[in-house]
């Protein structure tokens, strides 16, 4: 088994994708909870630079049929495109709405892992890959808390207040 797959496997196996994904939609408001699933992608790079990487994804939730490859691509370009800002931690810094350039990924640093989701309203999907990474340790509370910021992502503190795994440690103040 490659490292990518091993990733994956672990990854996988390490949060329970489904329930995570019902707490998300019980915070969405009635007219937005049509969406019911999407596509979750993990994109390992190989190379420091970026220019070797694995990608691995599945679907989670209920997703038709004839919506899979768009969610699957847009997924996959969230991923892709945080990886080429060295500088950023969130696909929310390079959000283009105008050309289908959609917030949803997120990483700790350059050379970390990139988690992504698409199929629901962004914010949910930022929510779905912050509250992802804090439940299996790639993403302290704090981290996830500070990308949340960045993007005003009120749908991930809603989430942390329903949630108590994604504050625990988390300090009164933040330090």
């Amino acid at each position: 088994m490659n490292i990518g797959a091993s990733l994956l496997s672990k990854a996988i196996g390490s949060a329970n994708l489904g329930q995570l994904l019902g707490q998300v939609l019980s915070l969405l408001p009635e007219e937005e909870q049509e969406r019911t699933g999407g596509y979750f992608t993990i994109y390992h790079p190989v190379t420091s630079d970026h220019t070797s990487y694995e990608m691995f994804g599945r679907l989670v939730g209920l997703v038709p049929k004839e919506k899979e490859d768009r969610y699957r691509a847009f997924s996959a370009e969230k991923a892709l495109r945080l990886s080429l800002h060295d500088d950023h931690v969130s696909s929310f810094q390079s959000c283009d709405g105008a050309n289908n350039k959609w917030p949803g990924a997120v990483r700790k640093e350059k050379e970390s892992d990139i988690f992504s989701f698409s199929g629901l309203p962004w914010k949910a999907d930022e929510a779905f890959v912050l509250a992802y990474c804090v439940k299996t340790g790639e993403l302290t509370c704090y981290e996830a808390y500070d990308i949340a910021k960045i993007s005003e992502n009120d749908v991930y503190e809603a989430l942390m207040m329903k949630d108590e795994s994604l504050t625990a440690g988390f300090a009164t103040k933040h330090p």
